[in-house]
């Protein structure tokens, strides 16, 4: 016999693998932790659907939170026809005092106008949540409670009318460890009532890509396409 049989069997060998033999695979590397921004926004207006609308998006098809704080629109709402985690979310969390509402996916939080108050019951809201999404919304300028919340997220997504300002608030945020993720416009009317209603509005996918980068330590801007 011939060496080139003998060799092309040792050759075959390298690339099969012989019967009842061990496959050891290689673990797949841990996903990066997804961040929870706290939304900044100048008041009421649009504040509860851009929340929503960002919640929403990044919960992609899991129910999503929105803990909004001195947001008038979220303590009007009377909920709606809801997904069924999201309802039993909802009770559960007004079986604890909280004032919540559920429609499609989303649960909306009316916190305290105290900031203290409204801080200590996120923490509340937050742990009851569980593995969903949990966004706090500031529809004011926020008190100094509100420091350690975003500190501890290290996110947040600014909008309002004067974008002089926007900046300077993603500066000073920059000097305390938050990367900020300027809107340049909040999502339209249509969006934010499909947010608000608790269904994925349109642009998602940019907006989570957005707020993804943005926690991934590069503050960024965004204009209406992402939201």
């Amino acid at each position: 016999m011939s060496d080139g049989p003998r060799i092309g069997a040792v050759i075959a060998g390298w690339f099969v693998r012989p019967a009842g033999a061990r496959v050891v695979e290689r673990p797949a590397p841990p996903a990066a932790p997804l961040e929870e921004p706290v939304v900044l926004t100048g008041g009421d207006g649009p504040a509860l659907g851009l929340g929503a609308a960002v919640a929403l998006s990044l919960a992609r098809d899991a129910v999503a939170v929105v803990a909004c704080w001195r947001v008038p629109a979220a303590g009007r709402r009377r909920g709606g026809l809801a997904s069924g985690r999201a309802r039993r979310l909802a009770a559960s969390l007004r079986a604890r005092g909280v004032e919540a509402t559920a429609a499609g996916r989303l649960v909306i939080v009316a916190l305290p106008a105290e900031a203290r108050e409204a801080v200590m019951l996120l923490q509340r809201v937050e742990s009851a949540c569980g593995s969903a999404i949990c966004v706090p919304v500031l529809g004011g300028a926020r008190d100094v409670e509100w420091d350690a919340v975003l500190a501890q997220r290290g996110v947040a997504v600014l909008h309002g009318a004067d974008h002089a300002v926007l900046e300077l608030a993603a500066g000073r945020l920059a000097g305390h460890g938050v990367d900020a993720l300027v809107l340049e416009a909040a999502p339209g009317p249509l969006a934010r009532a499909l947010a608000v209603g608790g269904w994925t509005p349109p642009g998602a996918r940019a907006l989570r890509a957005a707020v993804t980068r943005t926690g991934a330590g590069a503050g960024a801007r965004a204009g209406a396409g992402a939201a």
